[in-house]
């Protein structure tokens, strides 16, 4: 009887561990299932990238509103927002609408919106007269040039001590950063009668005369904000021409 019993309780354990291992098993199989659905809705979960007057800003949601927009940028309230396409192409969005953002392949699409140009270049023309009380805005279709007579150049590098300026503001601004500027043809060093570096005769402007380009760029610093004073504008750069304009070589 005892040898019976002996075998009837390790029946009983082997039984008990095979019940425990089952367990296990069905443990691990609901955490590879709980573990899959939320790797599965992280995946799903998109994170959008809205370019708002040059600035990034995440957005987790299929759609944005006019007025989520405007306190996502802090654009003010009274004025338009516009809708700018891959192609440069801009819409005025109705202050109901409803946008549905497109998610790109890998970051997700970036859909910009930005104030209409002209109140930006109103209000950038404004702060540049500031400086520069000659500084005209010449408007050319979506984008346009910046014209300011009486420039004066860092003495006594050049052939000249002052000259107009002119550079084009160019579509896409203020996301799209301006480059380069042009000064009246004939630019030579005093010392030796050279030409600038990185400088290009013969090119044209909607303005009449002849022009020379003087290449120059922030250098991946231009970061404008919704409010002009508070990130880079068209004052900063033009009060940057002054450094180009002391390269000699």
């Amino acid at each position: 009887m005892e040898h019976l019993h002996s075998e009837n309780a390790a029946h009983e354990r082997q039984i008990e561990e095979k019940l425990d291992r089952v367990v296990e098993d069905i443990e691990d199989i609901e955490e590879l299932i709980h573990g899959s659905d939320h790797e599965h809705q992280n995946r799903d979960q998109k994170t959008y990238c809205v370019e708002i007057e040059g600035g990034d800003y995440p957005w987790h949601e299929e759609t944005i509103t006019v007025a989520e927009i405007r306190k996502l940028g802090n654009l003010p309230p009274d004025k338009p927002v516009i809708e700018v396409n891959p192609d440069n192409q801009e819409r005025t969005l109705a202050e109901n609408e409803i946008i549905h953002l497109k998610p790109g392949h890998r970051y997700g699409k970036k859909v910009r919106y930005k104030r209409g140009l002209e109140d930006r270049m109103s209000e950038e023309l404004k702060w540049l007269q500031r400086f520069y009380p000659q500084a005209e805005w010449h408007p050319v279709g979506t984008a346009g040039w910046m014209r300011i007579s009486g420039y004066n150049f860092p003495a006594p590098i050049w052939n000249r001590e002052s000259d107009t300026v002119c550079f084009e503001v160019p579509i896409g601004f203020p996301g799209q950063a301006p480059y380069s500027f042009y000064v009246t043809t004939g630019l030579r060093l005093r010392s030796s009668g050279s030409m600038p570096q990185n400088y290009q005769e013969g090119v044209t402007t909607p303005f009449p005369g002849s022009w020379g380009r003087l290449s120059w760029t922030h250098d991946g610093t231009w970061r404008p904000t919704a409010e002009l004073s508070s990130g880079s504008n068209l004052t900063n750069f033009v009060l940057t021409f002054a450094d180009r304009l002391r390269e000699t070589s």
